[in-house]
């Protein structure tokens, strides 16, 4: 054979060799997206809107005109607002997490898969204090979902995927790193804690959906809550939703913890006269009579250095801590007193309904009472009976004879469901409610007056 046939076949031969070197196209990031695409679901929620409000500045002058039409003098508005989201399938029986602000105030959510299958959603539960909420839809069949992962290893650097409906596109993926752990970030008149922070592209219609690491496990629920600033965006940390999740699914609500025990900062004297030199702290004005605290032997003048062993830098901090405390925990309260560190156990229990009248005037200032009927199916309504004037409530301008319809995504049909609603919400820096005032209806923000005024007194 002639040199040429052999020099062609070496040649052909090299270019295999090549050819079967080359890297796959296929990379993790790919592996990932398409194990989890499927479980993931482009949220549209539906809400009659309305321009018109009698409130202040802080209302959200929305109308939830179908919710109106149930009650008696119920009246349609025009209009309809629209808001588009994300989520994850969580469960085969089609539990669906996403974040409370994507589906808030809306009358009808509606659900779509990748294959193009849509379903009316229900709610199952929504906390505004985490932004999480879970709904539900309707399949003959198994649904697609992806089981959580951790985030309590999380490491900055760390490669992390993003999957949701930017502004209505469809499915989409950007890819980032962990670039913080543990962030705080104000929006609006909410302040979200324990946020994991990605340079992960977040936009808008992103809300809800999954972020993954590298393996294409959950690690987080991304939420597009800052928009003053390219290249950052947050995640709830799975570890902290499945928590939220599980309370919402047997209860339909996050049930807060409740110790008995409030507290202030410490001032320069307070520290001089309790002989306190610590860097931080909070020191406790009152122990609830038959509570929890009090049952630990947990005193007046105690200062609290570290709470579930995270050290407590001031009165802000410790409401943060207590934030992820539910009914059940056993709260662990290093405490200074009396030149010594004391080591205390106690038991959050529910917060007592019969101490929430003095909790709404406290933190909303107004006081309300239960009528019998003018609710869905004859249902009794709640009225506001009396507002302190310089309260939230009567700042924003709530007056005697409205009627409270809802606070956050709770319908209230009596003054216990109230109460309940109210004590729940305690820890948060809002409330939102929806207001019938004559033949319409409004919704409001009303920042708790722990928050407005930063008395510097908390109950919990």
């Amino acid at each position: 054979m002639s040199p040429g046939f052999w020099a062609g076949l070496f040649l052909a031969a090299v270019v295999a060799g090549c050819w079967e070197q080359r890297p796959s196209r296929e990379t993790p990031v790919v592996k990932a997206f398409q194990k989890t695409a499927p479980a993931v679901v482009n949220i549209r929620s539906e809400a009659a809107a309305d321009s018109r409000s009698p409130f202040s500045r802080l209302s959200r002058d929305s109308l939830l005109e179908e919710f109106f039409q149930d009650f008696p003098g119920g009246s349609s508005r025009r209009g309809r607002e629209g808001g588009l989201g994300s989520g994850i399938l969580i469960d085969a029986r089609g539990l669906v997490l996403t974040n409370e602000h994507v589906i808030l105030g809306a009358s009808r959510i509606v659900v779509s898969l990748e294959d193009g299958r849509e379903f009316e959603a229900d709610v199952v539960g929504a906390d505004p204090q985490s932004d999480l909420a879970v709904l539900h839809i309707s399949s003959r069949e198994n649904l697609p979902f992806v089981k959580p992962g951790r985030s309590s290893d999380l490491m900055i650097g760390e490669p992390v995927i993003a999957i949701g409906n930017p502004f209505g596109l469809g499915h989409t993926l950007t890819t980032g790193a962990v670039s913080s752990l543990h962030r705080s970030v104000r929006s609006g008149n909410r302040v979200y804690h324990d946020l994991i922070q990605t340079d992960a592209s977040i936009n808008p219609g992103n809300s809800g959906g999954p972020l993954l690491n590298i393996r294409g496990e959950l690690i987080g629920i991304t939420t597009a809550i800052y928009q003053k600033a390219e290249g950052i965006g947050f995640a709830i940390p799975v570890d902290r939703a499945r928590q939220v999740v599980d309370d919402l699914i047997r209860f339909g609500e996050v049930r807060a913890g409740w110790l008995g025990l409030e507290v202030s900062d410490l001032d320069p004297e307070l520290r001089s006269s309790l002989d306190y030199s610590g860097a931080g702290g909070v020191v406790i004005t009152r122990v609830a009579e038959g509570s929890p605290a009090e049952r630990a032997q947990v005193r007046v003048g105690d200062v609290v250095e570290a709470l579930q062993g995270r050290p407590v830098a001031d009165f802000a901090h410790y409401r943060q801590l207590l934030r992820s405390v539910t009914v059940g925990d056993r709260v662990s309260l290093r405490v200074f007193r009396a030149g010594k560190i004391r080591e205390v156990s106690v038991p959050a229990e529910d917060f007592p309904l019969s101490r929430a009248d003095d909790l709404i005037w406290r933190q909303l200032g107004l006081k309300a009472r239960e009528e019998a009927g003018g609710g869905p199916e004859g249902a009794n309504r709640v009225v506001v009976e009396q507002v302190e004037a310089t309260s939230p409530a009567g700042q924003i301008g709530l007056a005697p004879g409205d009627i409270i319809r809802r606070v956050n995504q709770t319908g209230i049909a009596g003054l216990d469901p109230f109460r309940q609603a109210v004590v729940n919400s305690r820890y948060q820096e809002s409330l939102i409610l929806l207001i019938q005032r004559g033949e319409y209806g409004y919704y409001i923000t009303l920042p708790l007056q722990s928050s407005v005024k930063r008395s510097r007194v908390g109950n919990d």
